[in-house]
């Protein structure tokens, strides 16, 4: 299968960073009561998860004999529901954390881009527009995945800071 490499690959970063939100949340105790911490720690484990996930179902597409582009059009389908759900289920959530000032008004400014881009690039080549179902577009949705998870982990890193400095003041 084409890409077979890339894509464990992939996985293993997906679940490195799986380790990663575990030993910081293990270090996010001082930050226990803030939901912006809790959030974005949330969304990195499941977005190192969704990559993990994701990277590994095209290999469950293929070992029923489907076709290459039917593989990348499931796949890239996947991604997408995924990605709307996700959006649809966690945006309440974002909004309550905001209104209480314990996430950041510029976190959603960073990982919204990323959600839209990765969509839309999904959506297109689920439906053979400019990328004609693709393997090459759907590892760049799994890409974007890591780089939301990486956005997360950032964004984690600097509320932990903020409580420590609010601790220390």
């Amino acid at each position: 299968m084409e890409g077979a490499d890339q894509l464990l690959t992939i996985a293993e970063i997906g679940a490195t960073f799986a380790g990663f939100t575990a030993i910081v949340g293990l270090i996010a105790n001082s930050a226990r009561g803030n939901l912006g911490a809790k959030l974005n720690f949330w969304l990195m484990i499941e977005f190192s998860f969704a990559t993990i996930v994701f990277a590994l179902i095209p290999f469950t597409i293929f070992n029923f004999g489907v076709a290459p582009r039917q593989i990348w059009t499931a796949s890239s389908i996947s991604i997408a529901v995924f990605l709307v759900l996700h959006v649809v289920f966690v945006r309440k959530h974002v909004t309550e954390a905001i209104a209480r000032s314990q996430f950041s008004v510029k976190s959603p400014l960073i990982v919204a881009p990323l959600f839209a881009a990765t969509i839309i690039i999904q959506v297109l080549n689920a439906l053979g527009i400019i990328f004609d179902r693709t393997y090459a577009a759907f590892f760049l949705g799994i890409f974007l995945f890591l780089l939301i998870a990486f956005a997360n982990f950032v964004l984690l890193l600097n509320q932990l800071w903020v409580a420590a400095d609010e601790a220390d003041s």
